[in-house]
């Protein structure tokens, strides 16, 4: 009967870690592009759209029930996504903001279908990274 009860739990954790990440990148996607400078903007465009492109498989694999094997994959594309600051020079037009919020609800939404060393390390990975970007003034 407890086996049976974390199965549930974890199927539907990984349920609605889906559903939340399909319902943030839906205002993120746009914050990026409002936020871009126009020099900037068909880059931005272009990693908000691969930002879409992977939320949306992500969400798919997870409801497929992968989800221990994508956590890897899934931080791993999400750190190439932020190193793009470099390429769309988000730093300097103060534009990493939504990001960040991409990274910090795969963080929060990890936790609900991982177990606590593998998302707390997922957690760890992408928020160190992201935050050492931050500029100094």
């Amino acid at each position: 009967m407890a086996g049976e009860a974390a199965r549930l739990l974890e199927r539907f954790g990984r349920r609605y870690a889906a559903a939340v990440r399909l319902a943030t990148i839906v205002p993120i996607v746009p914050i990026a592009l409002f936020r871009a400078s126009p020099e900037h903007f068909a880059a931005t465009a272009a990693v908000a759209a691969a930002a879409a492109v992977w939320t949306c498989g992500y969400a798919w694999w997870l409801r497929a029930g992968r989800g221990h094997a994508a956590v890897t994959l899934d931080v791993v594309v999400l750190l190439g996504l932020y190193s793009s600051i470099f390429m769309t020079d988000a730093v300097e037009d103060r534009n990493t903001g939504w990001l960040r919020l991409l990274i910090t609800f795969a963080c929060v939404t990890c936790q609900w279908h991982t177990p606590p060393l593998v998302g707390g390390l997922a957690a760890l990975a992408a928020g160190c990274a992201t935050g050492t970007s931050r500029r100094r003034t």
